[in-house]
Formats: C-alpha cells, sequence, structure tokens
C-alpha cells in the first residue's frame, strides 16, 4: 500500500489524537519521502502522550480487534 498524506488514515490519527488530548507528529521517512515525492508504505508517527492509547484509539475506530504491545519498549 502507497500512502499520500491526503489518505483518510491521517484524519483518523488525528480525531484519534484529539479525543485523546495527545499531540502527534508525523516523523522519520514518511516526511523525507514525502518531502523528495517518493511514495512511502509506512507511517512513523510520535506521540506526545501514550502511544499505546493512541494506538488502541486509532484500532478501535478501524474495528481492528488486536493491537501488538511491546511493553519492555513502551510501544
Amino acid at each position: 500500500m502507497k500512502l499520500k498524506l491526503t489518505d483518510n488514515i491521517f484524519n483518523i490519527i488525528s480525531l484519534a489524537a484529539s479525543k485523546l488530548k495527545i499531540d502527534s507528529y508525523v516523523v522519520g521517512g514518511f516526511v523525507r519521502d514525502a518531502i523528495i515525492g517518493r511514495n512511502s508504505k509506512d507511517i512513523d508517527i510520535v506521540a506526545v502522550g501514550s502511544g499505546i492509547e493512541l494506538a488502541r484509539e486509532v484500532a478501535n475506530m478501524l474495528e481492528i480487534k488486536k493491537v501488538a504491545v511491546y511493553k519492555n519498549f513502551g510501544t
């Protein structure tokens, strides 16, 4: 799957972050690829707050039942 800034996933992440009152930012390779006009296959999100809560809320909004949590890494 190739992602673009206009894809609905960004709206869903934004809505989930707003609901949880968490600031979130797109970072990493996706940003680089957007700047140079390259397609990306994944998104890295930094959450100022609980990234795990954000992931769970996004999954809930997408009706995904299981979220992989790696407690040792806090992700």
